[in-house]
């Protein structure tokens, strides 16, 4: 009976703990929810049973339901749970973000086992998510052991603090101690990923793959294609492979948007990723259409994608679109540097200089020269662009003094000595520029920028050959480069085209001594070079004047050679005239001894000077001119010229003259120049039957008014306003008041200089008062 009795009480004790053993199996086996469905059956049936509900509590755990942990958990006081549980529940409260209560469950867990590392891990963990770092650093030292754990914690705890290379040293140590620690693996690659190596990241990946999400994988991948873009723009290489990266960049881009069900969110950034590569290979024109195409359907472009279509705008000779693209980037990023400097230079591409200085100017007054203990790389580009700023509107005395400041105190800064040698060069110092770019093409023998320069110089002096030779190879190493193309465009104007010269006036005269009426054309035919440096050309002459003996007319052609060659400009001719027939031959020669001193001399056995008085009364002359020049920049020079001219009926004409040129106000829109004017002239047998005084002289002054209003790049239009007035006295006779005032425009492009205006003076010929009013046109053209 009693055997009977204590089965009837252990059989059903004996089923159930079968059962539980069967529910423990299934949960380690990963069936965790019909585990959980099985032991809350069994915890109603014995709701009493707390090892029913720390089991259960730990089971939920495994299945991360954390809402389901913390809620069970909350049946009973912390302190009544075991040190196991504990860990479980304090795991719920962190992977919810609730780092505080994970804190109070972890300290409790510790308090009931100091010694259960689990729950000190957790502690550290959580103390960090919460940004209590200084507490973290605290318990982290009460670590004795120096495993993979410990610096797994250190780098978790460098991670958030957002050191990320000590976060890194960190990880690597504590692979170094368990190369199978899968979790300071992930730490590992997430940080190389963290600190700009994605490459590296996904070499080390694609070792563990199994380790990352999908979506991992793909961010890896595309941040590699972003790190190639960013290192195409910043890895010094030679010309010929400075694209690799770029052009691999767009390879992997490629491939990565042709991967099936790739993230829409990937794809996308791979898209701005894209337009940025595009622009970085110059194909600026790809970049806006891809642009275009995402914009219109509806897509928010970051920054950086907006600041490099602006790029590409600007490259392509749309300030104004790329101008409002900046400051959509602006908007996004107000601290962007790029987007910043990019507006500058659509100011200055729009001729907008006043705005260009303003913006600059402030842009250069916020950045601090130095970052700690090491330069600002952004104030050297705003102080250097703030003196460029003056250069693009003219103010070149200004960016003068601006930049040799910089080079003084930068002397082995090639950027800003090759800016100033390309002012220099600008200034009329070919020579001088020439020196500069010998100076950084020694420290930067790639340096394309000083090259075009030294190209442009090299022109400037006549040595085609040796700047041919410069623009092929910078035409070759660069060929995208707008500062290269520009070279190769200004010399083959030079090399490839033919260029006509022609000056013209027709006037009327209230006396006789320029002729009531008076017409004349002049015009000259260059060929194109030949070995470098010569041209053939023709010239011609028609003039019309009516005169008191009747109408003049005169007409002359001939044929010349021209020589151009380090700085020297020769021509030698023979031409035929009409009127008198004679044959005659010219010669002239300038040359620039240095970038400031230069001597001209000419000689024309049948001059066109003759006066028309002279030639309908059968008189001729020959001439024979000097000129010494110094000329201190563009805005100011002085020209010392003599001249004696020999008629065939005995008389010589000598001749003085003197002239100052100043530019008194410059600027990019307005500009006044000043020239002072003296000459004075004798001849030998006066009173001829032409205008032929013993002695005059002449004082007076030229000022003249020019507005710009409109320029594009190349392109321009200015008029001007110009006053003579002077004092003009002529021996027999007393002084008398000169002058005349003339308006004109002018329009200039690469091939074409087109000027023409009207003007009104006045001249005293023998005590007696002459006005004439005239339409003049000059023209330049290379075609």
């Amino acid at each position: 009976m009693r055997l009977i009795l204590l089965l009837f009480l252990f059989v059903p004790l004996f089923a159930m703990e079968s059962d539980y053993a069967s529910i423990i199996k299934m949960a380690r086996q990963g069936a965790y929810q019909q585990a959980l469905q099985q032991l809350q059956a069994l915890r109603l049936q014995n709701p009493d049973n707390k090892r029913m509900l720390y089991d259960y509590i730990v089971i939920a755990g495994w299945a991360n339901k954390n809402d389901e942990v913390i809620a069970t958990a909350k049946s009973q006081p912390l302190a009544t749970y075991p040190s196991y549980v504990l860990e479980i529940v304090a795991k719920a409260y962190r992977n919810e973000k609730l780092y505080d209560k994970a804190i109070e469950t972890y300290k409790a867990c510790l308090a009931k086992e100091p010694g259960r590392s689990a729950c000190r891990e957790g502690l550290v963990l959580s103390l960090v998510d919460a940004k209590r770092f200084d507490e973290a650093k605290r318990t982290l030292r009460s670590l004795h052991s120096r495993d993979a754990v410990y610096y797994y914690l250190l780098g978790y705890l460098y991670e958030n603090e957002k050191e990320w290379y000590d976060a890194f040293a960190a990880y690597q140590k504590a692979l170094q101690s368990d190369p199978s620690n899968n979790e300071a693996y992930r730490a590992f690659v997430r940080t190389l990923h963290r600190i700009g190596l994605p490459s590296l990241a996904y070499r080390y990946y694609s070792k563990r793959p199994q380790l990352f999400s999908p979506a991992f994988a793909e961010l890896l991948r595309k941040d590699q294609a972003a790190f190639r873009i960013r290192w195409g723009e910043t890895l010094p290489t030679p010309p010929q492979k400075r694209f690799e990266e770029t052009d691999q960049a767009l390879h992997d881009i490629e491939q990565l948007l042709a991967t099936p069900n790739l993230s829409p969110t990937i794809a996308l950034q791979l898209q701005y990723d894209r337009i940025v590569a595009l622009r970085d290979r110059f194909y600026m024109r790809k970049a806006i259409e891809l642009y275009e195409k995402l914009r219109k359907k509806g897509v928010s472009f970051p920054y950086y994608t907006l600041n490099a279509v602006a790029d590409a705008y600007l490259y392509l000779q749309k300030p104004r679109k790329a101008y409002v693209l900046y400051r959509q980037a602006l908007e996004k990023n107000p601290d962007h540097f790029e987007s910043k400097i990019g507006i500058f230079y659509c100011y200055i591409e729009m001729f907008e200089p006043d705005r260009a200085i303003a913006w600059i100017d402030a842009l250069d007054a916020k950045e601090k020269a130095w970052i700690g203990k090491h330069p600002n790389e952004h104030k050297i580009v705003t102080t250097t662009d703030a003196a460029l700023a003056r250069y693009y509107a003219d103010y070149l005395g200004e960016a003068q003094r601006r930049l040799e400041r910089l080079v003084s105190l930068a002397p082995m800064n090639m950027s800003l000595q090759g800016d100033l040698a390309n002012l220099y060069k600008d200034r009329g110092w070919p020579r001088k520029a020439l020196q500069k770019t010998t100076l950084v093409l020694t420290y930067e023998p790639q340096n394309s920028e000083a090259r075009v320069t030294r190209a442009l110089a090299l022109m400037d002096l006549y040595r085609f050959e040796e700047a041919q030779d410069l623009i092929q190879a910078l035409r070759r190493d660069y060929p995208e480069d707008l500062h290269v193309q520009r070279a190769q465009k200004l010399y083959s104007i030079y090399e490839d085209r033919y260029e006509l010269q022609i000056d013209t006036e027709i006037g009327r005269s209230s006396s006789n001594e320029l002729g009531s009426r008076h017409l004349y054309v002049r015009s000259r035919l260059y060929s194109k070079p030949f070995d470098y440096n010569y041209r053939l050309f023709l010239l011609g002459r028609y003039d019309k004047t009516s005169l008191t003996e009747g109408m003049q007319r005169h007409g002359r052609y001939g044929i010349g050679v021209e020589y151009r060659n380090n700085a020297f400009e020769g021509t030698v001719g023979l031409a035929r005239n009409h009127n008198i027939t004679k044959n005659g031959w010219f010669a002239t020669g300038d040359y620039a001894i240095t970038d400031h001193w230069r001597i001209g001399a000419s000689y024309d056995s049948y001059t066109e000077e003759t006066p028309p008085r002279a030639l309908i009364n059968g008189i001729y002359a020959k001439r024979l001119g000097a000129t010494l020049s110094y000329i201190a920049n563009e805005s100011c020079s002085t020209t010392l010229e003599l001249s004696k001219m020999d008629f065939n009926d005995s008389n010589v004409m000598r001749t003085l003259a003197v002239s100052l040129f100043k530019r008194v106000i410059t600027g990019p829109f307005y500009k006044l120049d000043a020239t002072l004017h003296y000459s004075t002239s004798s001849n030998s047998l006066p009173n001829r039957p032409y205008f032929a005084p013993r002695r005059d002289h002449y004082l007076g002054a030229d000022f003249k008014n020019t507005w710009h209003l409109y320029r594009h790049y190349s392109k321009s239009f200015s008029h001007s306003l110009g006053i003579e007035l002077g004092n003009y006295w002529q021996s027999g006779y007393s002084s008398h008041i000169v002058g005349g005032v003339r308006y004109e425009q002018h329009w200039i492009t690469d091939t074409l200089d087109l000027l023409y205006g009207v003007r009104h003076s006045v001249y005293y010929f023998d005590g007696s008062r002459e006005k004439d009013t005239s339409l003049y046109l000059s023209l330049n053209w290379r075609f």
